[in-house]
């Protein structure tokens, strides 16, 4: 089986809005002595970002630009309103919320354009874009890449236009054409060499290995992960070095060196695990569990990709449940759990056919963007064509220049009837996915509302039972008595389950030639006096006669009964409690054990017959 080991692609997440040099403890500092005012709002905007999402403390980084979105809101100052909600969205695509993420990108954009600031919204266009490449969308990304790039370059903003030049380089290397990804990367690290600006170095560095890495070079794939590396550390950016981690570990893996490979998987999952990273966190189990699938650790690579599965199905990554479940199924094959199979081959081919959906998407985004540059070097070359028109409309007739805008006109026929039918094919495959994706978060709905349907009747009986049990407890014979009756002693009752058919009873009866008999049971008793039909005859007794009585004929028993009823679980507790009622009706009337016992079942026997 092929190894499904992951290499991750480092884009650019966020768009540097504040001098770098400041130091989180000097905006602490600053914050400290801050009064309400628009200098405070850009403080708190600053720690959102320095002390919060680049080096992923998330928490942190929300708590700041929520504070600072409420004074901006305060204070009517609209651009550290748009700033906090920047901020935010940065925040929620580190999540991987991408819904709540492109809801507040948008909501900054809206108030940049208002403003008209032109740096910012290039910041928004950028982080716009980074949420479509997310969704798979790469028609929308490369136009608001597009967008941003074209304002940098007009504002001469290079660390930004390496930015661009990273993400789209990004766009070009899922679909697979490595000569142009490789050409935009470098693009953005020379820029970024030139500048010295080591934190975005990291992500040329991490995204030409990535490169290597897929073009079998997995010695040139090394040097620059391993060059990103030691500044991610240096920096403290851990999430990062969470993505080198176990990009360095896909590259020991794919050269045969599962040890290594293992050690910095185990390294990346850790981090994740601790900044709580979904998305990555399941590309660390869906790895290692690869690992020990090849090893033959079958237990243990069911494990780790069951939980990487889990997390993909939580994220919403087609790719990634579409790879897990494949393994799951050769894992319950093995194991001859083939009901557990027949599911994960089922899930299976579900996400292959959603991926082949969005891969023939992808396949026609390469063909119209492959047609945008045909289409950009047939206009450079009419335009070329057109100046040299020019320079001879004085030498040549009007005939020649008519029929030269002829030629022109088909052209531009030509190529809008293309774009035409291309834009029609792109939007019918959209449809198509955006069906098939309402139909998995309907059928993900429906399951929810079972789950909790299920989980609230199961309450209800847990209560129920557990309220029998304290009924069926208030029967059993009580400390008092037994203290009473046999000094030493222990009880040791662990029903089975929460209610029980076993029990122990006890109660003292008081029997005597001279006077009725008087009993204490354990529990309360209903005490049926003599009917007036009975032979018996009843006169006044005094309390001294009765005292003495009592003290020269009186005879207390101690009755203690430990039985075990037909049944187990409700049926039993059932029948315990008719076995001990039963039993104190037979003592009303009876004082031998024997006697007792024989009357309990016949008490029993007329009490089933109703």
């Amino acid at each position: 089986m092929k190894r499904l080991i992951y290499i991750a692609l480092l884009l650019f997440k966020g768009v540097l809005a504040f001098n770098q040099t400041t130091t989180v403890d000097s905006l602490l500092t600053v914050l400290k002595t801050a009064k309400e005012d628009t200098n405070k709002v850009n403080t708190l905007i600053q720690l959102s970002e320095k002390a919060g999402w680049r080096v992923g403390n998330y928490d942190t980084a929300l708590y700041y630009a929520q504070n600072a979105h409420t004074l901006a809101e305060k204070l009517g100052f609209k651009k550290g309103i748009a700033s906090s909600y920047n901020n935010i969205g940065i925040v929620y695509y580190y999540q991987d919320d991408f819904a709540s993420a492109m809801e507040y990108h948008l909501k900054s954009l809206k108030i940049r354009e208002e403003l008209g600031l032109k740096s910012n919204m290039a910041g928004s266009y950028a982080n716009i874009g980074m949420v479509y490449y997310e969704q798979g969308d790469y028609a929308r990304a490369m136009e608001y890449y597009l967008k941003a790039l074209k304002i940098y370059e007009e504002l001469g903003m290079k660390s930004n236009m390496a930015i661009s030049y990273n993400n789209i380089g990004g766009i070009y290397y899922d679909q697979v054409d490595y000569s142009s990804a490789m050409e935009y990367y470098l693009k953005a690290l020379k820029i970024r060499e030139e500048l010295g600006i080591k934190s975005d170095m990291t992500y040329s560095y991490n995204n030409i290995g990535n490169v290597y890495y897929d073009q079998g070079d997995y010695v040139r794939a090394m040097e620059y992960q391993l060059k990103a590396l030691k500044i991610y550390e240096d920096m403290g950016m851990k999430s990062s070095m969470a993505v080198s981690y176990n990009n360095i570990g896909a590259i020991y893996s794919a050269q045969g060196d599962d040890a290594s490979a293992m050690e910095y998987f185990f390294k990346a999952l850790k981090i994740r695990k601790e900044l709580g990273l979904k998305s990555g966190l399941a590309i660390s189990y869906i790895s290692i569990g690869t690992i020990y699938y090849d090893q033959r650790h079958i237990v243990l690579a069911l494990q780790y990709v069951a939980k990487g599965l889990a997390l993909a199905e939580e994220t919403g990554h087609v790719m990634w449940i579409r790879d897990a479940s494949d393994l799951l199924y050769n894992i319950h094959k093995k194991q001859g759990n083939y009901k557990e199979a027949l599911k994960m081959h089922e899930l299976y081919i579900l996400m292959r056919d959603s991926m082949q959906n969005e891969e023939t998407y992808k396949a026609t985004m390469q063909q119209a963007f492959k047609y945008e540059q045909d289409k950009k070097a047939v206009a450079d070359s009419i335009k070329a064509a057109e100046a040299e028109k020019v320079h001879l409309a004085n030498l040549e007739v009007e005939k020649t220049k008519t029929a030269a805008q002829k030629r022109q006109n088909i052209f531009l026929y030509v190529g809008l009837g293309l774009v035409a039918l291309f834009g029609l094919f792109m939007f019918n495959r959209y449809r198509v996915t955006q069906k098939q994706k309402i139909i998995i978060e309907e059928k993900e709905k429906e399951t929810s509302l079972q789950k909790h349907v299920i989980e609230e009747k199961h309450k209800e009986i847990t209560d129920s039972i557990n309220y029998a049990e304290r009924i069926q407890r208030s029967f059993l014979a009580t400390k008092e008595i037994l203290d009473k009756n046999l000094g030493e002693y222990f009880v040791f009752f662990k029903p089975k389950d929460v209610v029980s058919g076993d029990f122990y009873w006890a109660a003292s009866i008081l029997s005597s030639s001279a006077v009725e008999n008087h009993l204490s049971v354990s529990t309360p008793l209903d005490v049926t006096p003599p009917s007036p039909s009975s032979n018996a005859t009843t006169k006044p007794v005094s309390s001294s006669e009765v005292e003495n009585n009592s003290s020269s004929s009186a005879v207390e028993n101690f009755i203690l009964a430990t039985a075990d009823s037909t049944g187990h679980g409700v049926p039993g507790a059932i029948m315990s409690l008719l076995n001990i009622t039963s039993l104190e009706k037979a003592i009303e009337t009876e004082t031998e054990p024997h006697h007792i016992l024989n009357k309990t079942r016949q008490i029993i026997i007329d009490r089933l017959k109703k």
